[in-house]
């Protein structure tokens, strides 16, 4: 089974909306949180939220990178196609989670600050200039978490059909 150039140039894009990704989320020192969750004031209990959010940026990208590799050097056969697609539902889930977390939390015109002066602190930020900046950083990042999830439908298609052949 040859495998179609759709799934490969899906995950050249996908590779390109991670690094987009992580560009707009450390270049607006945004954060993954989750909205109305009372954790205190202990940057610990904060982060927790924020880290599963690099977990799914970073790892969306270093594992797309692999994938793009078994993609264009390993055998392509119907079980090749299976790890295909088993990623890719994987990654779904991941990506749709993070998008959820961030785009429900700075969507919201009043987000709850109880974790926010810490995560500016910890970074070495001027909270009045930030607000605004990390929102819009925010919502970008969960708009194209979402892109990636598109991506990953039409990836996991394409080898449905390929497999069919």
């Amino acid at each position: 089974m040859q495998v179609a150039t759709v799934p490969v140039v899906t995950k050249f894009i996908e590779i390109l909306f991670a690094v987009v990704i992580i560009g707009v989320y450390y270049g607006t020192h945004t954060l993954f949180k989750v909205k109305d969750y009372e954790l205190g004031t202990d940057p610990d209990n904060c982060n927790a939220a924020d880290n599963f959010g690099q977990f799914v940026i970073i790892g969306g990208l270093i594992l797309g990178i692999v994938m793009i590799g078994v993609t264009l050097f390993l055998e392509k056969s119907k079980v090749f196609a299976l790890v295909v697609i088993v990623y890719n539902v994987i990654w779904f889930v991941f990506y749709l989670t993070g998008a959820i977390l961030i785009l429900s939390y700075w969507s919201d015109p009043t987000p709850d600050l109880v974790c926010f002066p810490l995560a500016l602190i910890d970074k070495g930020i001027d909270a009045n200039d930030s607000l605004e900046k990390m929102r819009n950083g925010g919502i970008t990042v969960g708009s194209f978490m979402l892109f990636e999830n598109v991506l990953l439908i039409i990836n996991t298609i394409s080898v449905f059909i390929a497999i069919k052949k």
